[in-house]
């Protein structure tokens, strides 16, 4: 197992220990923008999880070009997920051997505000956040940080992604990775972590 004599264990949120986490078309449908929503959030996507532009200026932003109605806090309101219980049972049970796990994820405040509130962050030994970073993946850049913070090599590092470019740039500097996705996606995980067993 790639995982076994790692020391430090980086989890995505979305699509790895978080489901249900689209609600661009809950706004979308809810608020009746059409489809030019959802190309022009596109554009605007690294902007938000780098924290350069926050959701309430992108939002402000949107109602000057696109007449867009009050913000509302849409992000956050309509931001409803649920956590994916084998992940979370293979992060406490990291945990409970006293090895530091530790999230990775690509997000922004009002996504992080519901999270908190869910419990879902305390979880982790500490949380690495793209919007506070100022980085996001799959750069490069977003990895580094992580180590530099942790202390620690990459070759002693594991990292859980759903999408395999933000696996494939962990690799590149050495993080061993797994691929959290496909119909075998939790037997995959199990398999990886059977040591813990």
């Amino acid at each position: 197992m790639d995982s076994k004599g790692c020391n430090l264990f980086i989890f995505d949120l979305g699509n790895v220990a978080l489901d249900n986490i689209e609600c661009n078309s809950l706004i979308r449908d809810k608020l009746s923008l059409g489809r030019a929503f959802d190309d022009d959030y596109r554009a605007h996507d690294d902007s938000l999880t780098r924290g350069i532009i926050s959701a309430e200026g992108y939002w402000e932003d949107c109602q000057r070009r696109l007449g867009y109605p009050e913000y509302r806090d849409c992000f956050y309101s309509y931001f409803n997920p649920s956590p994916i219980e084998e992940t979370i049972s293979i992060i406490k049970r990291l945990k409970e051997r006293n090895l530091r796990v530790v999230c990775g994820s690509n997000t922004f405040a009002p996504h992080e505000r519901r999270m908190r509130e869910m419990g879902i962050l305390s979880l982790f030994d500490e949380v690495y956040l793209s919007h506070l970073m100022h980085l996001s993946k799959p750069s490069l850049e977003f990895f580094f940080y992580i180590l530099e913070r942790e202390k620690i090599d990459a070759e002693r590092a594991f990292f859980i992604d759903d999408l395999a470019s933000n696996c494939k740039a962990a690799s590149l500097i050495g993080i061993k990775t797994l691929l959290y996705s496909g119909e075998d996606k939790d037997e995959k995980l199990k398999s990886e972590f059977s040591w813990l067993e």
